[in-house]
């Protein structure tokens, strides 16, 4: 394949028994800690067990049937195997049992969790690869602490973005409660994306049966109340030049919803927040706003219509989480749709990647304060 391929969106798989030695005093170390998951559980489902009834391919299989390279799925060597095979030029990395993270309360765990997180994935990964792309990892229950850590990330590891998730939060993103993570941001010149994770963002956690409910809804249901609460709240006003992106839940949520907004704007906006200058469609319309795309979306090319530009679209491997011999079929298959221009499909597999994180064809960030990388202490 000759097209230049973005991932922005692949993960890792995270380890309490690794991460217990990158932790902060004073849980540095601290075997203990093993006693009970460092993260939450994102719903009330054994992913391992649902895996194996659906007869997938575990997630942390210690082997991988894509190929010979061998060693736990997700690791450094896979990473790098992967990207030699597909051609893709970089990926940014984004956790997995991660994503819940905001489901502990506790401030001082949850700070301690986030930093260990963010030191582990500099050493194992970004240092040692120049195509893989830290995102920082923060738990927002002290936004105080969030942005220094944020800080930390981008101008001491040398991460290109930070991630919100759409669940799970003390509040919802458009608080003002988040506005100076939003303002360091913007300083930093570096995006941050909305991740969905936990299925709590259904509000009925409790009441479902099926993990394929959870799979088809819950993604999409957070990132919606994101949109919502961060459109509401004045996010893009406020902050003219953020780039937020909303990720891992297809694209096909934004023509009702925006429909649905502008319709609520233009009949009653002298009700809305004092904060919303635009109606939600000239938002979307201003290429600040990004979205992940799944590859078979037959919605995408309606979708761009909406939006009134389609250098927003965004490729995922969400590697590990999905087969590579499958991302290679639905890759070919995108390449050859008839449904879309030229134009959105070169932005969706890498131009919009790299405008959303400011990051040019040799994988460089493009932009914003960069004082040097400070390697952290290794455990």
């Amino acid at each position: 394949m000759d097209r230049a391929i973005v991932d922005s969106d692949g993960h890792i798989n995270e380890r309490d028994e690794i991460l217990v030695d990158y932790l902060p005093e004073p849980f540095k170390g601290r075997r203990e800690l093993l006693g009970r998951p460092f993260f939450p559980p994102t719903d009330h489902f054994h992913r391992m067990a649902e895996g194996i009834l659906d007869s997938r391919e575990r997630e942390d299989d210690d082997h991988d049937t894509r190929n010979d390279y061998g060693g736990p799925r997700a690791s450094l060597g896979h990473w790098q195997s992967l990207l030699d095979e597909s051609g893709i030029k970089w990926s940014a990395l984004y956790p997995s049992r991660g994503l819940a993270i905001n489901n502990w309360h506790s401030p001082e765990w949850g700070a301690a969790l986030a930093q260990g997180y963010n030191d582990w994935l500099y050493q194992t990964f970004t240092s040692k690869e120049p195509r893989l792309k830290g995102v920082a990892l923060m738990h927002l229950y002290d936004v105080d602490t969030a942005v220094t850590e944020m800080r930390r990330a981008i101008l001491e590891l040398g991460f290109e973005a930070a991630v919100l998730m759409s669940s799970g939060l003390p509040q919802p993103l458009g608080n003002e409660m988040y506005f100076p993570l939003y303002e360091e941001a913007v300083r930093l010149d570096v995006p941050v994306a909305v991740h969905a994770g936990s299925s709590d963002a259904l509000a009925i956690p409790d009441g479902i049966s099926a993990l394929w409910e959870v799979r088809a809804m819950s993604h999409g249901a957070g990132q919606i109340t994101s949109f919502l609460s961060m459109i509401n709240g004045g996010v893009f006003d406020t902050f003219p030049k953020l780039r937020v992106a909303f990720l891992e839940s297809g694209c096909g949520w934004i023509p009702y919803l925006v429909d649905r907004m502008d319709r609520v704007y233009h009949g009653r906006g002298k009700r809305l927040s004092r904060r919303m200058k635009v109606s939600p469609s000239e938002q979307l319309a201003s290429g600040r706003i990004f979205v992940h795309a799944e590859l078979d979306e037959w919605m995408l090319p309606a979708v761009a219509d909406v939006a009134g530009r389609d250098d927003i679209f965004m490729y995922a491997s969400d590697f590990p989480h999905e087969r590579w011999d499958a991302m290679v079929r639905e890759l070919d298959h995108f390449c050859e749709r008839e449904d879309l221009t030229e134009s959105l499909i070169n932005n969706t597999l890498g131009l919009a990647a790299k405008r959303f994180y400011g990051i040019d064809d040799e994988g460089n960030r493009i932009g914003g304060p960069r004082p040097g990388v400070k390697t952290p202490a290794r455990p």
